[in-house]
């Protein structure tokens, strides 16, 4: 049986972590995690910080769905509300999956800069790979590495221009870790 190249990596990588016999995901699943948003230097923040919830439901033995909630401060903090959907491919000590979300992040704040009335938050879309490891029947330890992308709409005030709309677009690598409740 001939396994792909990406497998391979992510379970060498991974082989410290995989000690026992993997418990198979059923039902209701949560994903936790914290992360980081690495992009451009052009942004006041080029690496920020993340913290998702997950929660998730497998449909068959392969699919799952579910919502993504949590906050992210990327140029004033955000929460994002989105839909997930992954694909499991369930290994002999791992189960590897590759997902995808799209949602909305809304501002819950103003930024600090000159003119900005009003922050309204802006569209999302995710796309992931991961691993899944057991440590336990009911507990799991992940880690994910994939692409972000995220758009804040502003609403300014100009002296010269009365009122004027403004969007910042931030495309990221994701990485993140987190614990998987089942």
């Amino acid at each position: 049986m001939k396994k792909s190249y990406l497998f391979l990596f992510l379970q060498l990588l991974l082989l410290p972590l995989i000690g026992q016999q993997n418990k198979k995901l059923d039902g209701y699943f949560n994903l936790t995690s914290i992360g980081m948003l690495i992009g451009s230097t052009v942004n006041e923040k080029v690496a920020p910080a993340s913290f998702l919830m997950e929660h998730n439901y497998l449909v068959g033995k392969n699919f799952s769905v579910g919502t993504t909630f949590g906050f992210e401060w990327l140029n004033e903090i955000v929460s994002p509300v989105a839909l997930n959907l992954k694909l499991m491919l369930p290994e002999k000590n791992s189960n590897f999956y590759i997902g995808t979300s799209g949602g909305y992040s809304i501002s819950t704040e103003n930024p600090e800069e000159y003119g900005v009335k009003e922050g309204n938050g802006g569209w999302l879309f995710n796309t992931e790979i991961g691993c899944i490891v057991s440590v336990s029947d009911y507990t799991g330890w992940y880690v994910a590495f994939g692409y972000r992308y995220n758009e804040l709409n502003y609403k300014m005030e100009d002296w010269w221009w009365d009122n004027a709309h403004r969007t910042m677009y931030f495309n990221r690598f994701v990485v993140r870790t987190g614990i998987l409740i089942n």
